[in-house]
């Protein structure tokens, strides 16, 4: 699902799929993250 407010969701969340894997973003004021975590085997 693509975020209007965050249009780069749009390919992140294909790429963690496509890596088995969770993705998590942090957005605050002056910071934002992106992790990738990969599914246990």
């Amino acid at each position: 699902m693509c975020s209007r407010g965050f249009p780069a969701s749009c390919v992140l969340n294909p790429l963690a799929k496509a890596l088995d894997g969770t993705l998590n973003l942090a957005i605050d004021e002056g910071d934002s993250r992106v992790a990738f975590t990969p599914h246990a085997a």
